[in-house]
């Protein structure tokens, strides 16, 4: 019998806590707007109602309860981690390649659910898992270059690019995760023996 998950060991407040500061910081950076952050806290709102349903449902089912509570926590994250980044390039062409990106590995993320999950568990041995490594390590070396050459000098200014760029890298990164968190263990066992046998 799986063991029951009480409110305090839940996470819920601990995760609430974690995603209103990136909420606020993400409304606040590099300027405050308040239309921002009140899209933002609604969004928390919804992620805080989703949590405790999630708890309700999957309360004696720990494993469960921890991979769609990490879902929705995940989600949260990579959403504010992206939109200083977005703010900042707002206005400019960049912005809407940028917006592309997002929902092109949101999209594709939950297409290849399967081949990333093995991917992560086996990167050496999935052509998949290679591609995606390389590409990350490019786009960390060479976003900020990017960034800088193509974004007018007085936006460069304003904030510090490498860290608004690091944490829209770590966004996208959790966008390409995020989908696996909605398997059941069992699933993700077969995938990774099928891979294996392949």
């Amino acid at each position: 019998m799986s063991e029951q998950v009480s409110f305090r060991k839940s996470g819920i407040v601990g995760t609430v806590l974690i995603l209103l500061v990136l909420a606020l910081v993400a409304g606040s950076l590099p300027v405050e707007n308040l239309t921002l952050l009140i899209i933002n806290l609604s969004l928390l709102v919804c992620i805080t109602i989703a949590l405790f349903i999630v708890w309700i449902k999957y309360r004696t089912d720990k494993k469960r309860h921890l991979m769609i509570h990490g879902y929705f926590f995940v989600k949260g994250f990579a959403l504010f981690t992206c939109i200083p980044f977005l703010r900042i390039i707002y206005g400019h062409y960049f912005f809407w390649i940028a917006i592309l990106l997002v929902l092109t590995v949101i999209v594709l993320s939950y297409i290849f659910v399967e081949k990333i999950i093995f991917s992560i568990r086996n990167p050496h041995k999935s052509l998949f898992g290679k591609i995606f490594i390389t590409l990350m390590v490019l786009v960390m070396i060479f976003g900020n270059n990017l960034y800088e050459r193509t974004l007018r000098p007085s936006l460069v200014e304003q904030y510090d690019s490498p860290i608004s760029i690091l944490f829209f890298v770590v966004s996208i990164f959790f966008f390409i995760l995020n989908p696996g968190l909605l398997l059941e263990p069992s699933r993700i066992e077969r995938i990774v023996k099928k891979g294996k046998s392949a």
